[in-house]
């Protein structure tokens, strides 16, 4: 802005050289031709002032977050540096080098990130560890539950189809005609017997999993084991709900359980036999609590979940990274 001094020596302000020359020129007129100038004068004057003023308007916009990247900005506590990071961008031409606030908005924003992305590999790392042991704890289960059925079905072959050869034989005279009947029902009772049992070892046995991380266990309330542990990030994402659908009320976790309810794997009723259940899905080191091959099953379907839902949690970060990478765009264009 330019100042020009009146006849008394106090300056004056005006909106820039052209404007003063067209008020300066309308000043010195006649009379008729200022009333003629003077409305002119006026629009040229607030045209220029809407030019000047224009680019600080332009300043105040910043770049829209996506729905995923504002989730992750939320729970991360990002948004106060994210707007520093905007306002440096968005109050310098895009000719010029940024400055260190800017780097340094920038800086904080990237370490935030790339913390909690390392401590989400690291839960995902122990759910992944528990999931491992048990798959090995349940394959040498369904191995001895695959040997006891085939000494069971071996045994009901030989009493249904051996003896009832020798039951036949007896047959043949009327002399030992009674005792291969005998020999027959109880052949018969024998195959029956050996085709139940083989029925009910289809569980196979059970056994205790040991000392192993509980995963499941801090998302039921119960006591974490070992190295189990979840980031407070992770926490407040599992605990909250999705942006992107309005229609969902519920949190993640709540989300995960009403799946895990309705595919029986566990019961939400609180009954005895239902929080049974839920000792074997967090049980770790108890010799008292056995584990069968179904419920192992569970247990690891469980833990997939689990990590497959914070596993998103890095597709909202890597959208919030994205969304910092293009924000040089805001910078103000070079005249």
């Amino acid at each position: 802005m330019f100042q020009h001094q009146d006849k008394a020596g106090k300056p004056r302000h005006s909106f820039s050289p052209m404007t003063d020359w067209i008020v300066i020129s309308v000043t010195h007129c006649r009379k008729w031709r200022s009333i003629v100038l003077l409305p002119v004068a006026m629009s040229m004057a607030l045209l220029l002032h809407g030019q000047e003023t224009h680019p600080a308007s332009s300043r105040s916009s910043m770049p829209a977050l996506t729905p995923g990247a504002a989730d992750a900005a939320d729970i991360l506590g990002l948004h106060d540096a994210i707007d520093r990071l905007f306002l440096h961008q968005s109050s310098r031409s895009c000719s010029e080098v940024p400055q260190l606030d800017e780097f340094q908005a920038r800086q904080e924003i990237a370490q935030r990130i790339e913390t909690v992305a390392m401590d989400l590999d690291g839960a995902l790392g122990e759910i992944a560890s528990e999931q491992s042991k048990l798959s090995n704890l349940r394959s040498g289960l369904q191995a001895r539950r695959d040997r006891t059925q085939g000494y069971l079905n071996a045994a009901s072959l030989i009493t249904g189809s051996g003896i009832g050869i020798a039951v036949n034989a007896t047959q043949l005279k009327d002399s030992s005609a009674i005792a291969g009947d005998i020999l027959g029902i109880a052949s018969g009772a024998g195959s029956t017997l050996f085709s139940v049992v083989a029925i009910k070892k289809q569980n196979g046995p059970s056994k205790s999993v040991g000392n192993i991380p509980n995963m499941l266990g801090p998302l039921f309330d119960r006591d974490p084991v070992l190295h189990t542990y979840y980031p407070p990030e992770v926490i407040s994402y599992l605990q909250s709900s999705a942006t992107t659908d309005l229609t969902v009320n519920d949190s993640r976790l709540a989300q995960l359980k009403a799946s895990w309810i309705d595919a029986g794997e566990i019961s939400g009723s609180g009954d005895p036999k239902s929080l049974h259940k839920l000792d074997k899905m967090t049980t770790s080191g108890h010799q008292d609590v056995k584990l069968t091959i179904s419920d192992l099953t569970d247990r690891i379907g469980m833990l997939g979940d689990v990590a497959g839902r914070i596993s998103l949690m890095k597709r909202d970060m890597a959208a919030l990274m994205r969304a910092i990478g293009t924000s040089s765009s805001t910078c103000l264009p070079v005249p």
